[in-house]
């Protein structure tokens, strides 16, 4: 083929494209999306069971692809929980792929979720994120969609409106990030909560039923953090099916990595997770535990966590301090709104000096962290075969671990 009759070619092509996009675009600018409000809000309220309001705009932008913009969104929490609102969002951004639209199917290219703030919270059994009504999966067909009986909505509204948009629209969504959020974790009260501010994520996925790759990240007291990792897929997650997942997380120069299963996703039951860590120094640990470390290092961290009637068992546990080995067992209890920690460890031999700088100090060390205020009760016991003390070696030696005025207080047991 010569080049005249290449570039001839070319231009048909891009006529025909030009052609198809022009098409496309006026679709969508005729495309009344408005209408969908009232309908979207009482989909969302029908499968949630809670109330759900768009106060800003609902519109669809066109510069190059259509972009569905929603603003100002509040989805009501659960009646027990501790804020009235238990997801907010300043905007919400939708691209949509053209040729679906031609269809009447919608496919989210990329979901952005602008500073949405986010209420997290577990009382007495009770999670805010279970909802009463059976959520349906994106990615299946609307006509599979079952609309329960809510007093507050009016079902055959509901079923009207749905016949008459279209009885098999399909849904997809490819890729979805979350900008500049707020999360708040609350267990039982506000006066326990742990707040993360300045998150954001970024999910991808090529189907509901392929792997979800995510990054993430925030603040967290003033301490970045990153999270990066792969969960098996939407429908296993939401359809709260056993689902397997690899994630490595990264605060204050810690890497920790879990891996592992869930049997329950959504009431994270059946853990079976393998989790290692590791630092480099201990040095790196100053702002978390509020006392000032040596620099020893490196220092790793590995065990399995499983759990067994509601508490949590944790297995093959070892501690490296430097080369120095500390193993045992540990269990995890949540018999109340905070967990216990209780365990037995041991290790044939401990330098004790690079933590004391004298050498009549007392025979104690204590660790103060905003984090402790979120633990109930901590029991634990370290025997050591051979203790060393700048120039003094000690054999047999025991320590206790245990809460005393909302700090660690690690004191030898002379008993």
């Amino acid at each position: 083929m010569n080049l005249t009759k290449l570039l001839f070619f070319s231009k048909i092509f891009t006529g025909i494209f030009i052609s198809l996009f022009i098409v496309a675009q006026i679709v969508i600018a005729t495309y009344d999306f408005n209408k969908y409000r009232d309908y979207a809000i009482q989909v969302v309220q029908s499968k949630t069971g809670h109330g759900f309001s768009i106060n800003g705009d609902f519109k669809i932008n066109l510069s190059p692809f259509p972009v569905l913009v929603i603003e100002d969104i509040e989805l009501e929490n659960s009646e027990w929980g501790t804020n009235p609102v238990m997801f907010s969002a300043n905007r919400i951004e939708m691209k949509l792929a053209i040729l679906p639209l031609i269809y009447n199917d919608i496919t989210i290219e990329k979901l952005t979720i602008i500073q949405p703030t986010i209420y997290v919270e577990h009382k007495n059994n009770k999670l805010n994120w279970l909802f009463k009504k059976p959520i349906n999966i994106i990615g299946q067909n609307e006509s599979n969609t079952v609309v329960e009986e809510n007093s507050a909505l009016d079902k055959n509204n509901i079923k009207t409106r749905k016949n008459s948009i279209n009885k098999s629209r399909k849904y997809s969504l490819k890729e979805a990030e979350i900008k500049n959020a707020t999360l708040v974790f609350n267990e039982n009260t506000s006066s326990n909560s742990i707040k993360f501010t300045r998150s954001y994520a970024t999910i991808s996925m090529n189907s509901i039923h392929s792997p979800i790759t995510f990054i993430m990240g925030g603040n967290y007291n003033k301490r970045r953090f990153n999270i990066a990792g792969e969960i098996d897929s939407v429908m296993s997650l939401i359809g709260n099916k056993k689902t397997s997942f690899n994630t490595n997380i990264t605060i204050s120069h810690i890497n920790t990595n879990f891996s592992g299963s869930v049997e329950k996703p959504m009431t994270l039951k059946g853990l079976n997770v393998q989790l290692a860590s590791e630092l480099d120094s201990l040095r790196s640990l100053d702002r978390i535990l509020g006392k000032r470390l040596p620099h020893v290092g490196p220092n790793y961290m590995n065990m399995t966590i499983t759990d067994v009637d509601d508490n949590y068992v944790i297995n093959d546990f070892n501690i490296f301090i430097g080369d120095k080995e500390i193993k045992g067992e540990v269990e995890l209890r949540l018999s109340g709104y905070r967990p216990s920690i209780f365990a037995e460890l041991h290790t044939a031999y401990f330098d004790l000096t690079p933590f004391i700088h004298k050498k009549n100090i007392e025979e104690f060390i204590s660790f103060n962290s905003d984090l402790i205020s979120h633990i109930d009760k901590i029991d634990a016991s370290l025997e050591i075969n051979e203790l060393k003390k700048h120039d003094q070696i000690e054999n047999n030696v025991n320590y206790k671990m245990q809460l005393h005025d909302n700090s660690v207080l690690i004191k030898r047991d002379l008993n």
